[in-house]
């Protein structure tokens, strides 16, 4: 929208027209509906049921001369120009276009920046338990440890990537091993992986197979995931959840004993949970120096490389209308894999069944108690273990 001469105010406003770029008066705009084309820009199915099934998208420019006028969109995007939290109502619902909250995705290279310098594969000081995910591909299994402490701040431990065929056992012996680790902990002791959750939605039937092999979980802190280490869950990510755990489903008709629970996650949740967290300021080192501690759910990384934090961002919410009504979705960027993202998702989930979102001062000063007490314990592979590099390791 645009006019001649000096700045035109919304009153004034006029369409530009895409292929002369002549300016067009909104009283031509009958005119112009009665002679309008529905043109598909898309290329549709050669034959099927789907060859029939069209979606068009018109905005409310187009809106009849006497109902939404051209003059009324001016008005609302100089609005939403002056408070950017009008824009997106003015794309969804004047454009009709999804918006795409970018404060939403933080940039990776930020969290680059601001690595720190603590070993991988050991547990800082601060954290008092540990949780996994895993997500499982078909030549490989990649699985991110985290450690959690008060107020939900959490460090990454490790990250690594199991490869192999997931058809076969030989994986899911090694992430045997990794679940079976002790992870030590700065300043004595070492601390086992609490809860391990594993994504079911590829080759679900390997992982069912696996996660019967070791103690299932129920809803904690007073469930047998806050009683058991190395409990193994398996997981189905949900796109319309809005509960972070919605609740957990039987695999398969197997009886009391046999029967495995399939546990929900609901990955917007968690994202925008996350995603909030990672715009966290961490603080100065003067703040620091004078006590402060880092707010809620920060989240903290080693040097890992710069291809982990570009996983960990690799989806953006977007809003789009549906049915004439806004609807959030998560969509991954086509140039960057997600898997690193995956694995934080159900890891985060991991420390939700074990009860971290219920934890009182009681279950706090008891973890805490534990860490500072409990003697150093000898992994029970001892030193045939063999030990693997995180893929992220410089």
């Amino acid at each position: 929208m645009a006019s001649t001469g000096r700045r035109a105010g919304p009153g004034e406003a006029m369409y530009r027209c895409a292929h002369c770029g002549s300016l067009i008066d909104e009283h031509r705009k009958t005119w112009m509906n009665e002679r309008g084309e529905w043109r598909p820009t898309a290329e549709g199915a050669s034959s099927g049921s789907q060859a029939r099934t069209a979606g068009f998208h018109l905005s409310s420019l187009y809106s009849p001369v006497g109902w939404y006028s051209w003059a009324d969109a001016a008005a609302m995007f100089e609005a939403a120009r002056e408070n950017p939290d009008l824009m997106k109502g003015f794309v969804t619902t004047v454009l009709g276009e999804p918006f795409e909250e970018a404060h939403e995705a933080p940039e990776w290279r930020h969290l680059y920046d601001r690595r720190e310098v603590y070993p991988i594969g050991a547990v800082p000081a601060g954290a008092l338990f540990l949780t996994a995910g895993a997500d499982v591909q078909k030549d490989r299994i990649e699985v991110e440890v985290i450690a959690w402490g008060r107020g939900k701040e959490s460090w990454s431990v490790d990250y690594q990537v199991l490869d192999g065929d997931t058809a076969r056992p030989e994986v899911w012996s090694r992430l045997d091993e990794v679940l079976a680790r002790d992870w030590p902990r700065k300043g004595g002791g070492t601390l086992p992986i609490r809860v391990m959750c594993v994504d079911s939605g590829y080759a679900t039937q390997d992982v069912y197979a696996w996660a019967r092999r070791h103690p299932q979980a129920s809803w904690g802190p007073a469930g047998a995931a806050a009683r058991q280490p190395r409990t193994a869950v398996a997981v189905k990510g949900r796109d319309r959840d809005t509960a972070l755990i919605p609740g957990a489903s039987k695999a398969d008709g197997g009886g009391r004993r046999r029967g495995l629970r399939v546990w929900s996650v609901g990955g917007p949740v968690v994202k925008g949970e996350l995603y909030r967290w990672l715009r966290l300021d961490r603080p100065t080192d003067e703040e620091l120096a004078e006590g402060k501690g880092c707010p809620p759910g920060y989240c903290h990384f080693p040097q890992y490389g710069e291809e982990y934090f570009k996983q960990l961002t690799a989806e953006r919410r977007v809003i789009r209308i549906h049915k004439g009504f806004p609807r959030a979705s998560w969509e991954k960027d086509p140039a960057r894999r997600n898997e690193a993202l995956d694995c934080r998702v159900y890891a985060r989930a991991a420390a939700a069944i074990y009860g971290i979102d219920r934890f009182r001062e009681r279950q706090w000063k008891r973890l805490e108690a534990a860490t500072e007490s409990g003697p150093a314990r000898r992994s029970s592979q001892g030193e045939r273990r063999r030990v693997i590099r995180s893929k992220w390791m410089g």
